[in-house]
């Protein structure tokens, strides 16, 4: 499994025996019951929390192996921390001064991707070795809380294009679609790079959502991915993206899914609790301003001839059986995702992506949960044009099949095994198929 492997999991070990170990010493909670493997960090936690601020540390090491086909059979290892900090100084204050946050990402380790050759990304953690920041932005409450609007450093996955269940998988594009997530220069403001942007979201009726954000065109440095840059460049254009949503089944929060003490009331937006649903339905598009490069027409000089606009449209729909009963999380959740983007300068034209998830099969494990999904993204005409000519044998799609079991020994920690298989990677038939196994561990601090 290689030295990295060993070393990381090491000191998650060190780390949860030191957690119990003060447990021991102070009295505190037993560390199977912490929903965080240091607990209140001294009681800091609820000190801050009395006055707005909520903290949160989480820290992912995947190990991946390619153990057949792709480009090279080779294995990785993978790590990822977050640190967040929300601050909403009415609890404070006693005024409504909006919402303040701030998302730091630390990432380090190996490229699966380069070795399987792939290009959806079999790992959603997988970026360049950096320190950055990720998002800081501030969100007002407008109309009694029935709306709001957020300015600044923002990933437009958080909000747009969210299949909850989906999330569980470890592949890229049960995150996002394939057809969106690989869209413009850079890609859209998501992980690992974001963009400066505005978002207004509105709940007008009670299961109805409507979101529409416009960001920079270009997020961080396509030249330097691993600096964390704003930069507003007169090329860059603008993202614009709008999304519909409708909810069935929405039922009142239990007390121990309200994310934050204070406030504890309903509001629109992030940095709060969401709405338990039985059913959503989605409907977003977006559209780039940005000039991109055709990929198979070219201008006399021979350089690619360019383009304004990757317009796109995707449709989500997730059904949620374990949400039916606040005190039970057991049931099968079932997704689907549909893509359709501007062939002309983005590899893959259209997007399919489906799956399940059981929570509880196992009576004596609740919590753990089992998945199967299917991701398929499909190559545009441009992008087989282009590979003809370089000699290569374009396929009509990468295809990338999941099977995924994630156990919670604890509240703060999971331990997932991962399974993918990878047809025609690259979205080139003359490569091999490619099987990809992986382990995550996932810990919050």
């Amino acid at each position: 499994m290689g030295w990295r492997l060993l070393f990381a999991l090491s000191m998650i070990a060190s780390t949860a025996l030191a957690g119990l170990a003060r447990a021991v010493d102070e009295g505190e909670e037993p560390i199977d019951e912490r929903r965080t493997i240091l607990s209140d960090w001294g009681d800091l936690r609820e000190d801050l929390e009395r006055s707005g601020l909520q903290l949160e540390a989480a820290y992912t090491l995947d190990y991946m192996a390619n153990v057949r086909g792709g480009l090279r059979r080779e294995d990785e290892v993978l790590g990822n921390l977050d640190l967040v900090l929300t601050w909403q100084p009415e609890a404070w204050l006693d005024r409504d001064l909006g919402t303040f946050f701030l998302y730091g990402l630390a990432n380090h380790g190996g490229r699966i991707s380069a070795d399987v050759g792939d290009a959806q990304v079999v790992d959603n953690i997988e970026a360049p070795d950096a320190v950055r920041l990720f998002e800081a932005w501030w969100q007002k409450s407008l109309f009694d809380d029935r709306a709001s609007i957020l300015l600044g450093l923002y990933d437009v996955n958080s909000e747009f294009y969210v299949v909850e269940s989906a999330e569980f998988f470890i592949h890229s594009s049960f995150g996002i679609g394939a057809a969106l997530g690989t869209s413009g220069v850079n890609g859209p403001s998501i992980f690992p790079s974001t963009s400066l942007g505005v978002r207004f979201k509105a709940e007008p009726v009670t299961g109805y959502e409507l979101q529409a954000a416009v960001l920079d065109g270009v997020p961080g440095d396509p030249d330097d991915l691993q600096a964390t840059r704003i930069e507003l460049g007169a090329d860059d254009g603008v993202l614009a993206l709008v999304e519909i949503a409708r909810r069935w089944g929405h039922r009142p929060l239990a007390p121990s899914e309200k994310i934050l003490r204070a406030p504890q009331r309903r509001r629109v937006g992030r940095a709060g609790p969401d709405m338990p649903y039985l059913l959503r339905v989605a409907v977003g598009a977006w559209l780039y301003t940005t000039r991109l490069p055709h990929l198979s027409r070219t201008e006399a000089d021979g350089t690619p001839a360019l383009r304004r606009g990757h317009p796109g449209l995707y449709l989500t729909a997730e059904l949620d059986a374990s949400r039916l009963d606040p005190l039970d999380s057991r049931g099968l959740a079932g997704f689907l995702q549909l893509g359709f983007a501007d062939g002309d300068v983005g590899q893959f034209a259209g997007y399919a992506g489906g799956g399940f998830k059981y929570t509880g099969l196992l009576p004596t494990r609740p919590d753990d949960e089992l998945g199967v999904a299917v991701a398929a993204a499909f190559n545009g005409r441009a992008f087989e044009e282009a590979s003809q000519r370089r000699g290569d044998s374009p396929s009509e799609a990468e295809i990338a099949i999941e099977g995924t079991y994630r156990a919670r020994l604890a509240p703060w920690l999971s331990i997932q095994g991962d399974l993918q298989y990878v047809i025609d990677p690259g979205g080139v038939g003359s490569r091999d198929d490619a099987l990809v196994l992986g382990l995550r561990f996932a810990l919050s601090l």
